[in-house]
C-alpha cells in the first residue's frame, strides 16, 4: 500500500481543545473506517451537536496532524498491528500517529501500567515495597480497596516520587509536610499527555494539598520559563487570595529542570490561550 503524504496545517485551535483519548479515537476512526464523516465523529466521539459543529472540530484535529481526505479509511479491514508496521516502515515520521493508534487497543492501560512499573523498578531497587506503601495510602484515603488502573498509576508515580519517606517538600511553597498532605501533581494535565508522556515520571511533581495543588492546577499561578512562580494575571483574585499568592510569587519551583521544562511550557501556554 502507498501511504499518502502527510499535509499538516498550522491551525492548532481544535487540536488543543481535545484530550489525548479523543484525538486517539478520531485518528483511529479516520484511518480504519471508510464510511464515517467528520460530523459523525463530532457527535459520537466529542459529544457535539453536528448541526452546530458541522464536523469542524474533528476535521481540525485531523488536518493539524496532516491526515486529510487522502487518509480516510486507508486501513479499512486491516489489522491494527499490520497497519502500524506499514506506518513504521514509511519514510515519513508517523511516530505520534502510531502512538495514538496504540492507545486505542483494549489493553493500552495495562501496557502503560506495566511500562511505568518497569521505570520505577529501574530507578529504585526498593520500588516494589514503596509502590505497595503508596498504593495503600491511596486506598486508605478514599476508603476503596479496588485495584483500578488509574489507582495503580497514581501509586506508581507516588512510589517513584516519594519512595519510602514520611515527609516531602512541596515544589511550590517549599514547606515540608507529611506525605498524606502531598500529591504527585501532573505538570502537564494528564488528559493532554500522550502515552509516552504518561510513562515519563518527570511529568509529575510533589505538591501540597494545602493550597498549592489547586493554585497550580486551576491556573492561579504559573511557572515561567526560568522556573520562577508567578501570579497568572489573566485570573481574577480577591484581595485575600492575592495576599496568599504573593507569598509564593518569586519562589523558584524546585521541580523545574531541563527534563520538565516542556511540561511547564505546555501548561503556561495553555493558560495564556484560555
Amino acid at each position: 500500500m502507498l501511504i499518502p503524504k502527510l499535509d499538516p496545517s498550522r491551525r492548532d485551535r481544535e487540536y488543543k481543545q481535545r484530550n489525548f483519548e479523543e484525538i486517539s479515537q478520531i485518528v483511529h476512526t479516520w484511518l480504519f473506517a471508510n464510511d464515517v464523516t467528520h460530523r459523525e465523529m463530532d457527535r459520537d466521539i466529542l459529544g457535539l451537536d453536528p448541526l452546530s459543529s458541522k464536523g469542524w472540530q474533528s476535521m481540525g484535529v485531523l488536518h493539524y496532524l496532516g491526515l486529510k481526505k487522502e487518509f480516510k479509511g486507508i486501513f479499512h479491514n486491516a489489522e491494527l498491528h499490520q497497519s502500524i508496521d506499514q506506518l513504521r516502515s514509511d519514510e515519513q515520521d508517523f511516530s505520534f500517529i502510531i502512538e495514538l493508534l496504540e492507545n486505542s487497543v483494549s489493553d493500552s492501560s495495562e501496557r502503560l501500567i506495566k511500562s511505568l512499573y518497569e521505570v520505577g523498578k529501574f530507578r529504585d531497587k526498593d520500588f516494589e515495597e514503596h509502590f505497595k506503601l503508596r498504593l495503600s495510602e491511596i486506598e486508605n484515603t478514599d476508603g476503596r480497596r479496588n485495584q483500578s488502573q488509574s489507582r495503580k498509576e497514581q501509586g506508581i508515580l507516588r512510589g517513584i516520587l516519594f519512595k519510602g519517606v514520611q515527609e516531602a517538600k512541596c515544589a511550590i511553597c517549599h514547606r515540608t509536610l507529611p506525605i498524606d498532605l502531598m500529591v504527585a501533581a501532573h505538570i502537564k494535565p494528564r488528559s493532554k499527555c500522550s502515552t509516552s508522556e504518561r510513562k515519563n515520571p518527570n511529568v509529575v511533581m510533589p505538591v501540597c494539598k494545602v493550597g498549592c495543588d489547586d493554585f497550580y492546577e486551576k491556573g492561579y499561578i504559573l511557572i515561567d520559563q526560568s522556573g520562577v512562580i508567578q501570579i497568572n494575571e489573566e485570573m481574577y483574585y480577591s484581595d485575600e487570595l492575592e495576599t496568599v499568592l504573593s507569598e509564593l510569587t518569586g519562589k523558584r519551583c524546585t521541580h523545574f529542570s531541563q527534563e520538565t521544562e516542556d511540561f511547564f511550557s505546555y501548561k503556561r501556554n495553555s493558560l495564556k490561550q484560555d
